[in-house]
């Protein structure tokens, strides 16, 4: 009931977006578009959803073979799968994370390294992100006019950015000790951040994987520029592969921020300025997030139903591939998951 409370204000903001989204919306232009649909793109459209997670699943894996668990990668893509679809059926943005965080934890039997994991891959995503909307945002001159676009992409990199201090730096996490320790609540959410910090500073052992993580969050966001380019070829002309390039990372950067259920409006209204603000039609841009949106939940659930039926979404880790952990810290880990921002996009 708190949760439901909690959300209340979201589920407002959620609401007036879909409306502005609705209201300023051509939807007779949109049904155009749907009306001259391309099969082929929208094959490859579908078929771009398992690339993102397969390259997604190869960054995680990676990150915990380094820490001596080994999993295979058919259960650590079930568990993903599994993820996704929490996340597209629940109004949360990381919920998934913390689904697929305890499955691994109850196959490792180490809550502190599972989740751990799950926050490495998410800041490694996160931080190749901060670049990419920086750069995108100085390399397009034509978005500046745009004041609602800057600032939103601002907002967004200013969430990010405190995120990452706050989880990464000791030394200022000491300073809210000092100031807000003696605080319940305050103290409460800094022991799940030295927790993180913890975990996470064990990577520091490992800067050769550090480095392919960051490249494989690279790749990832090849493939959301490339999905989101199809998914425009798929309804409709477009500026091509630089100005959709541009448009990604902005798009991205804007959902971060935590004001709306599942990026509800937000999500379609970001594809509409950025697509509009780089000489294409804001209409292309709500039906490219649409379309988008549409891949992805068609993918979890499909993908979760079929996975489930093969047994894969239920699979685990090899035996004796680790020494048992915390499993006793896993209520405070998930806590601290689901209130971190995710980098994983929602479509594209």
């Amino acid at each position: 009931m708190k949760r439901a409370i909690k959300k209340l204000p979201m589920a407002l903001v959620s609401a007036l977006l879909v409306m502005y989204v609705i209201w300023t919306t051509d939807w007779s232009l949109v049904l155009g578009k749907v009306t001259g649909v391309s099969p082929f793109w929208v094959a490859m459209l579908a078929l771009s959803a398992p690339a993102l997670v397969a390259v997604s699943v190869w960054k995680w894996q990676r990150l915990l073979a380094v820490r001596g668990v080994d999993v295979g990668f058919k259960p650590l893509f079930g568990m993903y799968v599994a993820g996704q679809f929490y996340n597209n059926l629940l109004p949360t943005s990381s919920g998934g994370d913390v689904v697929r965080a305890e499955m691994l934890r109850r196959k490792c039997r180490d809550g502190h390294l599972a989740y751990g994991s799950i926050v490495a891959e998410r800041f490694t995503g996160l931080a190749v992100l901060i670049v990419l909307a920086v750069v995108s945002l100085v390399e397009a001159p034509a978005l500046w006019p745009h004041t609602e676009l800057v600032v939103g992409v601002g907002l967004g990199l200013t969430f990010a950015l405190t995120v990452m201090v706050v989880v990464i730096s000791r030394r200022i996490t000491r300073l809210l000790d000092r100031w807000l320790g003696h605080i319940g609540p305050a103290k409460k959410a800094l022991t799940k951040v030295h927790d993180f910090q913890d975990s996470l500073w064990e990577y520091r052992q490992y800067p050769r994987e550090l480095v392919v993580a960051l490249v494989l969050s690279v790749l990832f966001y090849v493939l959301c520029i490339v999905g989101t380019t199809i998914a425009a070829e798929a309804v409709g002309r477009h500026e091509g592969l630089w100005a959709v390039s541009v448009c990604v990372p902005m798009v991205l950067i804007i959902t971060l921020l935590p004001i709306s259920l599942n990026g509800a409006g937000l999500w379609e209204a970001a594809f509409g300025q950025t697509f509009e603000a780089m000489g294409m039609s804001w209409e292309l841009g709500v039906l490219v997030a649409l379309l988008l949106r549409l891949r992805d939940v068609a993918w979890s659930v499909i993908g979760y139903a079929v996975l489930c039926a093969l047994g894969v979404a239920a699979a685990g880790v090899g035996r004796g591939t680790h020494v048992a952990g915390n499993a006793d810290a896993a209520g405070a880990d998930a806590s601290a998951v689901e209130n971190t921002p995710a980098p994983t996009p929602r479509g594209a």
